[in-house]
């Protein structure tokens, strides 16, 4: 049995994830939702700060995780993966103080669902 993709499912998704953005969650990909009744599981990749500790990922994550469901009304759970930075999205990342730092801040972009489903991180 095979599970057809939710666009809409996505694209709510995609707007809690928008407006819940904070400094230092740089970016998302490799997100999977699935629905079972009311329940929604997501599963996904927060881009952090290489710099950050272990600590301060996984509350930022958790913070993250809570501001998501509630802006998208969803009854459910979001699990995260942190992955660091490697400096490949300086930038649009909005750390304002940023010790590795390997270009300029430019913009943040909002999140696209190409950009979250994406297996790898688009650097």
């Amino acid at each position: 049995m095979l599970d057809e993709e939710d666009s809409g499912l996505l694209e709510r998704v995609l707007t809690a994830l928008n407006a819940s953005l904070v400094p230092g969650i740089i970016r998302v990909h490799n997100l999977r939702a699935i629905r079972a009744g009311r329940f929604t599981h997501i599963d996904a990749h927060l881009v952090v700060p290489e710099f950050w500790t272990v600590e301060a990922a996984h509350d930022a994550a958790d913070a993250f995780e809570r501001e998501v469901i509630a802006s998208g009304g969803l009854e459910g759970e979001i699990v995260f993966h942190t992955d660091p930075c490697r400096r490949a999205y300086c930038a649009v990342c909005d750390i304002a103080v940023c010790p590795i730092r390997a270009e300029a801040f430019r913009e943040r972009r909002a999140l696209t669902v190409e950009e979250i489903v994406r297996p790898d991180a688009p650097c």
